[in-house]
């Protein structure tokens, strides 16, 4: 398993960079032969949770912190 991280700037919000880091991670992920991926992403990041959910992470409450969502993607599913 891996975890993954992404920060984008503001200023470059919106232009398909996050979907393009993400999908590259999970590519390398997947021919490393590692079998899930989850991220720890704040609530109030919608932009993200959005991406995550259309690649496919099931998004669920961090049950230790409200202001977490966890994101976590069975790479065999992708």
């Amino acid at each position: 398993s891996c975890e993954f991280a992404i920060t984008v700037q503001p200023t470059f919000g919106g232009v398909g960079l996050a979907t393009t880091l993400l999908t590259a991670l999970i590519d390398a992920a997947r021919a490393r032969g590692l079998k899930t991926m989850e991220g720890f992403v704040l609530k109030v990041n919608a932009p993200m949770l959005r991406l995550a959910q259309r690649l496919g992470f099931s998004v669920t409450p961090d049950p230790d912190d409200g202001a977490i969502r966890i994101c976590r993607l069975d790479l065999a599913s992708v």
